[in-house]
C-alpha cells in the first residue's frame, strides 16, 4: 500500500467509562483514543466486505497492515482540554519518522473537536463560536515486541527533587490489563493508570481530594506528561552476555509503584 503519512479519523465519541470523577475524559484514556485511531487506520488497509469496518478515504491507506504493533513510548503529551461527556472528537496523526525495517514508527497525533462543515451558508458569528477545539497532542511510538529490545531503553533510576517526598504502593495485576499483542508487559495505559493510582494516595486518598474539591475549590489533574515508556522490553544477545536478567511481569504478579510528589505553589 501507498505510505500513509497524514490521517483523520472518523468522529469518535466519549462514553461514560472514559470520564474521571471530575467528569472529563481521564488522563490514560487519550493513549486509548490514539490507540484506537491507529488501528482504525490500520483496519481501513484490510479489504473486507463487513459493514461494520470504519472506512476511510482509499488516499490515506495504512502502512500499519503488520501485526502484533504496541504503543510504546508516548512524549510531549499535553492536556489543553476535555472533550465533554458525549461529545465527539477526532484523532490527525502525521507520521513523524520510521525506525530499522519499517517497523517502528514515531507519530504526532492530535485530538481535537470534529472540523467543521465545508458548507459556505454558515455565517462567520456561527463558524467563529464552532471554531476547532483542541484538546490533547502527543508524541507516540508504536513497535513490534521482536524489535523491542533496539526501540526501548533500559530502566532508568528514579530522581527526586528537593523537597520532594517519595511513596511507595505496591498494586496486584490483572489478566484484562494486558494487551493480547505484547503479554509480557503491562500496556503504557495501564501503567499510567497505576501511577495514577499511586499519586492520588499520596496526596491523601479520595477522601482528601474529594474534601478539597468541596470544600476549597481544588482540582488536582494532569496538564502534562514529558515522556513515559516501557523499559526492559525484550531479551536480545547483548543482555545474554552480560548476564542481565531477562525481565517480564504477568497476571497475578504484583508490582511496586515509586511514586515522588514535590509541592510547587504559584501565584
Amino acid at each position: 500500500p501507498p505510505l500513509l503519512v497524514e490521517f483523520t479519523t472518523p468522529e469518535m465519541y466519549v462514553f461514560i467509562e472514559d470520564t474521571d470523577a471530575y467528569g472529563v475524559m481521564y488522563n490514560s484514556n487519550y493513549l486509548r483514543a490514539y490507540d484506537r485511531a491507529l488501528h482504525m487506520v490500520a483496519k481501513s488497509n484490510m479489504k473486507t466486505d463487513s459493514e461494520d469496518d470504519i472506512l476511510v478515504d482509499a488516499d490515506t491507506a495504512s502502512i500499519l497492515d503488520h501485526e502484533g504493533w504496541s504503543l510504546v513510548e508516548v512524549s510531549n503529551q499535553k492536556f489543553k482540554r476535555s472533550p465533554p461527556l458525549g461529545g465527539a472528537f477526532v484523532v490527525h496523526g502525521k507520521l513523524k519518522s520510521k525506525g530499522d525495517n519499517n517497523r517502528s514508527e514515531v507519530w504526532d497525533l492530535e485530538l481535537t473537536s470534529p472540523p467543521l462543515p465545508t458548507d459556505h451558508g454558515h455565517d462567520t458569528k456561527e463558524i467563529k463560536e464552532t471554531e476547532l477545539i483542541i484538546y490533547n497532542t502527543a508524541t507516540i511510538t508504536i513497535a513490534q515486541s521482536d524489535l523491542s529490545s533496539r526501540c526501548i531503553p533500559k530502566a532508568a533510576p528514579l530522581t527526586e527533587g528537593v523537597g520532594s517526598i517519595t511513596a511507595e504502593h505496591i498494586f496486584t495485576l490483572y489478566r484484562d490489563e494486558f494487551d493480547m499483542h505484547l503479554p509480557t508487559h503491562l500496556p503504557l495505559r495501564n501503567v499510567l493508570n497505576l501511577f495514577e493510582r499511586s499519586r492520588t494516595m499520596a496526596l491523601g486518598g479520595p477522601d482528601t481530594l474529594r474534601n478539597l474539591q468541596e470544600q476549597d475549590d481544588l482540582l488536582f489533574v494532569v496538564t502534562k506528561n514529558d515522556k513515559c515508556c516501557l523499559v526492559n522490553l525484550g531479551h536480545d544477545e547483548t543482555d545474554v552476555q552480560q548476564g542481565t536478567p531477562k525481565i517480564e511481569c504477568s497476571a497475578g504478579q504484583s508490582v511496586l509503584v515509586r511514586t515522588t510528589v514535590e509541592r510547587k505553589r504559584r501565584g
